[in-house]
């Protein structure tokens, strides 16, 4: 699914950052970004992230630390910040109640 302008209009009013950007997945680790500049340019995403197939969300990519000391490593780790398009199911028009599910 490529994102359309109407998708990315209402997304750009939340503050973001360079590392936000609208995550794809084709099955397993096959997940491509788009960063909503331009052209649809679909970049692989080189961390090691698993989505669903037929799976678009907005988010961003950090590094976080975990640990103390000697013991502290870096984790990316992928921050939701919403979902468009999950295994197939459009679910933009579903109340944030709905889109957490139980």
């Amino acid at each position: 699914m490529v994102p359309t302008m109407e998708l990315w209009d209402s997304k750009t009013k939340m503050s973001h950052n360079n590392k936000c950007a609208f995550p794809t997945g084709l099955g397993g680790c096959n997940v491509f970004r788009w960063e909503g500049r331009g052209h649809a340019t679909w970049m692989r995403v080189d961390t090691r992230l698993e989505l669903p197939p037929d799976t678009l969300v907005y988010a961003e990519l950090v590094t976080e630390h975990r640990g103390e000391h000697k013991a502290q490593r870096k984790l990316t780790t992928l921050h939701l910040i919403d979902g468009l398009i999950l295994n197939g199911k459009d679910i933009r028009t579903l109340h944030i109640v709905e889109r957490r599910g139980n």
